[in-house]
C-alpha cells in the first residue's frame, strides 16, 4: 500500500489499481474569501493532469483547510465522493451542484473501493464541538487480514476503534497518520488562541516543542495499545498569505511545523518505533515484510525558493520579535451610513450571542468568578470591542450576567484587561462580514481578532465564536460563502473556455 503526501492533510491512498483522495487540497492556496487565502506550507505544485486517476474521493469534514472547491473541481465527476451523513447540509448539496454523487457512510461502515477496504469512524467523544463531525478510516486491502492504516484528522482517536481493536474485531494498525495542529506563532504574533491577559509563563509555554511531541506521540494514543508500529505526522501546513492584512507574512510558518524534523526527532528518541513527517510529494509506500520506502513523486515539486524565503522570515522574527497589532481583513465601509447600518446589524446579533454564551462553558465560568485583576467583578463580566479600520478607535459591548445581555461599555482601553476576565477585539468591518456570510470565523483566527481569558484555551471568547459561526450551527452563512465561491468558479471556466474558442 502506497501512501502520498500532497500537502497540510491531503492524502492519496493507492494499492494496485485503486486511487483514493482525502481531503484534497490541490492548488498552492486555499480559502472561500478573495479577501485573504491560506498557503499550503512547506510549497509545493501539483501537476494535476500526471496525477492517477482518482477512483474515490473521501471528504472527512467541512473545514476550509479541508474542503476546497476549486481542487473538488478538478477531480472526476464520476467518481463516487463518501462524506458523513452528519456532514452539514449546505455541503452535501454543493458537491452535488459541482456534479459529484455523494455516498453518506455511518460509523462502523464498511466499503469495498475495488482493491481497498475503508471502514469509517466517528472521532473522538472529547474532540472539540467544531472538530465533533470528523471522520475517521481504517484502510486495509482487500481479502487481506495485513494490518491496515489509519488515518485520524483533526479530532481524538474514535472509541470505537479502540474497541474493536482491542477486541480484535479489527487488525491493530500498522500506521497511525496524526495531525500537527498546535498552531504555534513566535512571541509577539497574533495566534487563535493567544491570551492578552498578563500571565506568569507556563512550563507548556516554555517548553513548547515538547508539549508538541507528547500530545501527538504520547497522549493522542491512549488506550490504543502500543503495537502501533508507524507514526505519520501531517498538518500546521498553511499560513495566511495576504501581504496587506495576514500577521504570518510578517513572520512565516508556525513554529514547529517542520514535520519532517519532528519525526526525525522523535525517532531519535523511540524505541522500536518509527516516526515520519513527509514533505509533498514522498510516497510512503509500506510493504508486506514491516518496511517502509520513500520515494519522491515525479508529479509534485517542492518550491524550495519559496520554502526558504518564509523560513527566512521565521528565523528573522525569532531574532527580533515584535508585538504585531491585528489588521482587518474585509475592505473599509464606503461611508459613516455603511457603517452605522452594519453596528445596527451587529448589535441584533449580539441579543443572540448574549444568551448562547450564558449557557456555554465561558458562561459558566464567568458567572462562578468572584474577583479579577481589579478586584470585586460585577454584573459585566465578557466584553466585545468592535475596532475601527484605523485600529485607534473601538466602540465596546459588555455582557450584563444580570440582564443576560450585551451594553454598550464606556471602559478606557487601559482598564479593559484588568476589568474584564473575557474579552475580546475584532475589526466591525470583519465581523459584520461574518454575520453577513461574507467571511468565515476561520478566516479571522490568528490574522484580525484576539482575545484575552481566564482557563484554558478553549474556553475563550475565539472557541465559542468557532462554535457558535461554525458550518454546523450557522450553515445559512457557510452556504452564502460557498455560493460564492462556486459562482466564481463558474465564471473562471467560462472565461477559459472562450479564452480556447
Amino acid at each position: 500500500m502506497k501512501l502520498t503526501f500532497l500537502g497540510h492533510q491531503t492524502w492519496l491512498i493507492s494499492y494496485g489499481s485503486t486511487n483514493v483522495i482525502i481531503d484534497p487540497l490541490l492548488l498552492n492556496k486555499f480559502g472561500h474569501s478573495s479577501d485573504i487565502n491560506f498557503e499550503i506550507f512547506p510549497s509545493r505544485n501539483i501537476q494535476v493532469d500526471k496525477m492517477p486517476r482518482v477512483d474515490a474521493i473521501i471528504l472527512s469534514h467541512e473545514h476550509l483547510d479541508h474542503f476546497h472547491i476549486p481542487s473538488l473541481n478538478m477531480l472526476p465527476k464520476d467518481a463516487p465522493f463518501y462524506v458523513s451523513k452528519l456532514l452539514p447540509i449546505c455541503v452535501k448539496e454543493l458537491i452535488i451542484e459541482l456534479g459529484f454523487q455523494i455516498i453518506e457512510v455511518y460509523p462502523l461502515q464498511n466499503v469495498t473501493i475495488k482493491d481497498l477496504v475503508i471502514t469509517f469512524f466517528s472521532s473522538g467523544n472529547r474532540t472539540i464541538f467544531w472538530e465533533q463531525r470528523v471522520i475517521q478510516i481504517y484502510i486495509q486491502k482487500k481479502d487481506s487480514h495485513d494490518k491496515g492504516i489509519f488515518i485520524a484528522v483533526d479530532a481524538l482517536i474514535s472509541e470505537d476503534f479502540k474497541e474493536a481493536v482491542d477486541n480484535e474485531s479489527i487488525v491493530q494498525p500498522r500506521a497511525v497518520v496524526v495531525s500537527n495542529n498546535s498552531q504555534i506563532v513566535p512571541p509577539g504574533g497574533v495566534g487563535a488562541h493567544t491570551n492578552m491577559l498578563p500571565l506568569e509563563e507556563r512550563f507548556g509555554n516554555s517548553l513548547q516543542g515538547l508539549t508538541v511531541l507528547h500530545a501527538m506521540l504520547i497522549t493522542y494514543f491512549e488506550g490504543l495499545g502500543q503495537d502501533v508500529q508507524e507514526i505519520v505526522i501531517c498538518g500546521n501546513g498553511f499560513i495566511a498569505s495576504d501581504g496587506s492584512t495576514a500577521s504570518s507574512e510578517l513572520y512565516g510558518p508556525f513554529l514547529f511545523s517542520d514535520n519532517k524534523k519532528l519525526a526525525a526527532m522523535a525517532s531519535e528518541l523511540s524505541v522500536g518505533k518509527t516516526i515520519l513527517g513527509p514533505y509533498p510529494g514522498e510516497e510512503l509506500i509500506f510493504d508486506d515484510e514491516d518496511h517502509i520506502k520513500v520515494n519522491q513523486v515525479s508529479w509534485v515539486q517542492l518550491n524550495k525558493n519559496r520554502i526558504e524565503s518564509l523560513l527566512k522570515k521565521q528565523r528573522e522574527f525569532l531574532e527580533n520579535p515584535q508585538e504585531i497589532k491585528i489588521r482587518p481583513i474585509r475592505p473599509s465601509f464606503v461611508n459613516n451610513e455603511e457603517a452605522k447600518k452594519a453596528l445596527i446589524r451587529v448589535e441584533e446579533e449580539l441579543c443572540s450571542i448574549a444568551k448562547a454564551i450564558m449557557i456555554s462553558e465561558i458562561g459558566k465560568i464567568a458567572i462562578n468568578l468572584r474577583e479579577h485583576l481589579n478586584g470585586s467583578l460585577g454584573c459585566r463580566r465578557i466584553l466585545f470591542r468592535f475596532l475601527e479600520e484605523n485600529n485607534e478607535t473601538a466602540i465596546q459591548y459588555a455582557l450584563d450576567f444580570s440582564t443576560a445581555s450585551f451594553v454598550y461599555d464606556e471602559t478606557t482601553t487601559d482598564q479593559l484587561l484588568e476589568t474584564f476576565p473575557f474579552g475580546i477585539e475584532v475589526f466591525l468591518v470583519d465581523f459584520f462580514a461574518i454575520i453577513e456570510g461574507k467571511l468565515q470565523i476561520w478566516d479571522l483566527a490568528g490574522n484580525a481578532m484576539r482575545s484575552w481569558y481566564i482557563g484554558d484555551s478553549y474556553t475563550n471568547i475565539i472557541s465559542f465564536l468557532y462554535a457558535f459561526y461554525g458550518e454546523q450551527v450557522r450553515p445559512e452563512l457557510a452556504k452564502k460563502v460557498y455560493q460564492t465561491v462556486l459562482k466564481n468558479e463558474k465564471a473562471k471556466i467560462s472565461s477559459e473556455e472562450i479564452v480556447c474558442v
